[in-house]
């Protein structure tokens, strides 16, 4: 019997990775009955381990950025994205400053993490308004880029949704968030390797087949989704975009 390699993103394992593993054994219970093939998942501890890793696996759960690299660089293809699902940013203030907005950010410093989706969409954005930041002062985690705005080494700062959402009402009331994107370019996607690709036609199936199938309803659930649409070119071509831009 054939095994693919299930790895997953470890910001969404970081709270509950059994999630994940009912998911691969959903999956590997319904290729099992098709065509003979098994799923596992390998955890990651984190971001580094999960790159250093990423290569060996067949089924990547990756973010933006990760998908764009195992397409351009090992020849991955984007296969599923869950429906209604985006990366998105948070922008965020120190109590100091009095009805924040975006023109506050015009020739100003911003503390993000630099390089990653959320600075980069935040950026776009800015753009679009042709207002310019002063600079992008570099921290190391959204965690530290909140605890900076919070001492005020800077007035204004970036986080990722994801991250500002999973905050607790004391963390979230350390600063003022003023404004949460909703761009809608950037995503999380189900990634086939050059492996896994012979069976994309029937793994497609399976995961759009998923919210019309009471057991696989349940999984979609515990992932906080409803279900899986289809990617598009334009999609991904919009990710290469953002990345190569900003």
């Amino acid at each position: 019997m054939t095994t693919l390699r299930l790895m997953v993103c470890p910001h969404d394992t970081a709270n509950d990775p059994d999630r994940w593993y009912t998911f691969a054994q959903y999956l590997s219970q319904q290729l099992h009955k098709q065509i003979d093939i098994s799923v596992f998942f390998e955890i990651s501890l984190d971001f580094q381990d999960f790159h250093e890793h990423m290569q060996s696996a067949d089924i990547v759960y990756a973010n933006p950025a990760d998908t764009i690299t195992l397409i351009d660089q090992q020849g991955g293809f984007a296969l599923v994205r869950p429906d209604g699902h985006y990366d998105e940013v948070v922008f965020i203030a120190n109590h100091a400053v009095d009805a924040p907005t975006l023109k506050s950010l015009q020739h100003v410093s911003i503390a993000s993490v630099a390089n990653l989706v959320p600075t980069k969409i935040a950026l776009h954005m800015l753009a679009e308004r042709s207002i310019e930041p002063q600079e992008v002062t570099h921290y190391d985690s959204w965690l530290s880029v909140i605890g900076a705005v919070w001492r005020d080494e800077v007035r204004f700062g970036l986080v990722y949704k994801d991250t500002y959402d999973e905050l607790s009402e004391q963390g979230k009331q350390m600063t003022q968030a003023f404004l949460v994107s909703q761009e809608q370019k950037a995503f999380h996607a189900l990634v086939l390797k050059p492996s896994a690709i012979p069976h994309r036609q029937v793994i497609e199936s399976i995961l759009l087949g998923m919210e019309h199938d009471e057991h696989g309803k349940e999984v979609l659930q515990e992932l906080h989704m409803t279900h899986w649409v289809p990617i598009h070119e334009h999609e991904i071509a919009d990710i290469r975009h953002l990345l190569q831009t900003y």
